[in-house]
């Protein structure tokens, strides 16, 4: 029986081993743009059919246009959002700051509710790990939010360029998306 591999499996094995672990390297690299391209990619999808009227009907230039879209989309999307934090950014910064004001008027409620069930919620080692856990949390959500503030940019910028290039491309650059006719 033969024991050696034939030299040309031995460079499609790796070959095919080669382009597996870049092709997993480029996706962890870039796994932080992937929620940004879809994103632009769906506002663009979404807004098509404005940008075509406004580009070839209206005859506007693709930067004024695709720079429209975009701050429509910003205030239709991004305004409520911005107004639902701005209202209960108050409520929370007085929570914390009346913290024990607070604890004060729960006291009769947990006491009922310890009476009820035998569980004290308010104790000092439940307050002592629920601060614990905050401390070790807080860090990891204003770092979720840097990345979605983050991920929102570069999915406009992305969205700008898209917008902007398609319609000069017209037609004939459509044969590589899925989603033109």
């Amino acid at each position: 029986m033969n024991k050696y591999i034939d030299s040309y499996k031995l460079r499609q094995i790796s070959f095919i081993v080669i382009l597996v672990v870049l092709g997993w390297n480029i996706f962890t690299e870039l796994k932080n743009f992937i929620p940004a391209f879809l994103g632009a990619l769906m506002f663009y999808v979404v807004m098509r059919k404005w940008m075509f009227r406004m580009v070839y009907v209206r005859k506007w230039k693709s930067a004024r246009a695709a720079s429209l879209l975009m701050l429509t989309s910003f205030i239709v999307i991004m305004v409520p959002i911005w107004m639902v934090v701005r209202m209960l950014s108050p409520r929370v910064t007085f929570a914390i700051e009346h913290a024990s004001e607070i604890m004060a008027k729960m006291k009769p409620w947990m006491g009922t509710l310890q009476k009820r069930t035998g569980i004290e919620l308010l104790s000092a080692k439940n307050i002592d790990a629920i601060s614990g856990f905050m401390a070790t949390h807080i860090p990891s959500v204003l770092g979720a939010t840097l990345n979605t503030v983050a991920s929102i940019a570069m999915m406009y910028f992305m969205l700008f360029f898209y917008a902007y290039q398609r319609p000069q491309h017209g037609a004939g650059n459509g044969r590589f998306c899925a989603y033109e006719r």
